[in-house]
């Protein structure tokens, strides 16, 4: 083993095979399989009938064992074709289910996006028609002549009537 270097990634496959080759020659050596099958084949010969029972008693004896492994394999793989199926059908389920809270997340918060977008829009409005206007009366009032007795001027008065006449008409 200590010629064989430690890094196994570029070993290639004659190399592995041979490898397996001396190991398996090994386990026979250990073991003594080869004189084990030897007894076997001469007693096998020496004895057919016997041989020809045990043959048939070890095959009829497999074949619960063999129903067993295949109804248990093909259980298996039911089960995990169901499973995923199953799973499948969930993550679906369940991905059109988010799906639809992220929409309606997000469509509450455009439109409470909208809403206090459109009432900052209007309160700003507000706020400048009010100054604007605000500014119109005190230009007014700045432009009414006082005689500095506290009494407006007949001119002032006379504007007064005039505008006060125009919008009881108006209505």
């Amino acid at each position: 083993m200590s010629s064989v270097s430690q890094d196994n990634s570029h070993l290639s496959p004659e190399l592995l095979l041979a490898r397996l080759n001396a190991m398996k020659t090994r386990v026979e050596d250990g073991l003594h399989l080869n004189e084990l099958q030897e007894k076997i084949v001469k007693y096998a010969q020496e004895h057919p009938l016997i041989t020809l029972f045990s043959v048939a008693a070890i095959v009829m004896s497999s074949v619960p064992i063999i129903g067993f492994i295949c109804f248990a394999v093909a259980t298996i793989c039911a089960s995990f074709v169901g499973f995923v199926f199953l799973e499948g059908t969930l993550l679906t389920i369940a991905g059109v289910i988010l799906s639809g809270i992220l929409v309606f997340i997000a469509l509450l918060a455009l439109g409470f996006s909208a809403l206090f977008g459109t009432a900052w829009f209007t309160f700003n409005l507000a706020a400048d028609i009010m100054q604007s206007t605000s500014k119109k009366i005190q230009e007014k009032m700045a432009n009414t002549e006082n005689d500095g007795s506290g009494k407006v001027s007949q001119t002032g008065v006379q504007d007064l009537k005039s505008r006060k006449t125009n919008i009881v008409d108006a209505d």
